[in-house]
């Protein structure tokens, strides 16, 4: 692996863990910029302008990851009424986007694109808590219900 490598997946590691460790704390941070968390708000809106990211397309087959990525990017760094509006105009929410990726740095194209999928994910992914057996042992629908 060169230097360039070792960085990238350093970065990359930093970001997942950036993005693991605080997903649950109301936002992330990616690189130095605070984004609002996934919700089904910001997924409408990703679905509205087309967003390849939450369409089930894989990575490699996205015809413009990065515009896609600068795209999430952009409305999860607005208040949430910014982003709405932004939606609602293409053409300005892809300026936004690039103005974004203007700021950006080609090294972190990696980090970004595992940040942003990985925000995706988690906020997708189905969290389901099991229930004990023991703790439903014994108990017969009418006792839950009040009924004898």
């Amino acid at each position: 692996m060169s230097m360039l490598d070792d960085e990238l997946t350093k970065k990359a590691a930093e970001a997942e863990k950036s993005m693991i460790d605080s997903h649950a704390g109301g936002g992330v941070e990616l690189l130095g910029m605070h984004m609002r968390p996934v919700t089904l708000g910001s997924l409408v809106m990703l679905m509205q302008v087309g967003s390849e990211l939450i369409r089930g397309v894989p990575i490699s087959q996205c015809r413009n990851i990065l515009m896609d990525c600068c795209v999430f990017i952009r409305l999860h760094t607005l208040s949430f009424k910014q982003a709405v509006k932004l939606t609602r105009n293409k053409a300005a929410l892809e300026d936004a986007a690039l103005e974004l990726a203007e700021k950006l740095s080609p090294a972190d194209v990696g980090a970004i694109i595992d940040a942003v999928t990985l925000m995706i994910k988690k906020a997708t992914e189905t969290q389901v808590e099991p229930i004990l057996e023991d703790s439903l042992m014994g108990t017969r629908d009418d006792d839950v219900l009040g009924e004898t």
